[in-house]
C-alpha cells in the first residue's frame, strides 16, 4: 500500500502577491498531486497560483500552473513523470481587482518509495 506525504504550501488570506513558505522535500515518485483550494472570495480579484520548485531556495522554476480565479473554487492538478528540486513553494499573483480570498494550496507525493 502506497503511502501518502502531504506538504503545505500556502494557506493565507490572498489581497496582494505571496510568496508561501518554502517547504523542504525529498520525494520517491515523480508523480504528484497538487490541490488548491479558494474560500471567503470576495471584491474582484483575478488571481494565478503557481507551484514553483528551486534546488538552491533562490532560483525558482514554476512546476505547475493553476487555472486563474475570480470565486471560490477547487481544483487538483496531477503532475506526473517530472523530476521535482527539493524546495517548493507556491505564489499567488494578483493578476487585477480588489478584494481578497483564502488560498490553500497543498502537494500530495508518494513517501514510500519507487518511480511509480
Amino acid at each position: 500500500m502506497a503511502s501518502t506525504g502531504k506538504l503545505n504550501l500556502l494557506s493565507q488570506s490572498v489581497t496582494a502577491t505571496v510568496n508561501g513558505e518554502t517547504k523542504g522535500m525529498i520525494p520517491k515518485s515523480s508523480r504528484f498531486v497538487l490541490f488548491q483550494k479558494v474560500t471567503d472570495y470576495s471584491g474582484t480579484l483575478n488571481v494565478t497560483t503557481k507551484v514553483q520548485h528551486s534546488p538552491d531556495s533562490t532560483n525558482w522554476i514554476d512546476l505547475e500552473t493553476f487555472t486563474a480565479f475570480t470565486a471560490n473554487t477547487f481544483e487538483a492538478v496531477q503532475v506526473s513523470n517530472k523530476g521535482i528540486f527539493p524546495h517548493v513553494r507556491a505564489v499567488s499573483t494578483v493578476n487585477s481587482g480588489a478584494g481578497s480570498a483564502t488560498v490553500l494550496v497543498d502537494i500530495f507525493f508518494d513517501s514510500r518509495g519507487g518511480n511509480g
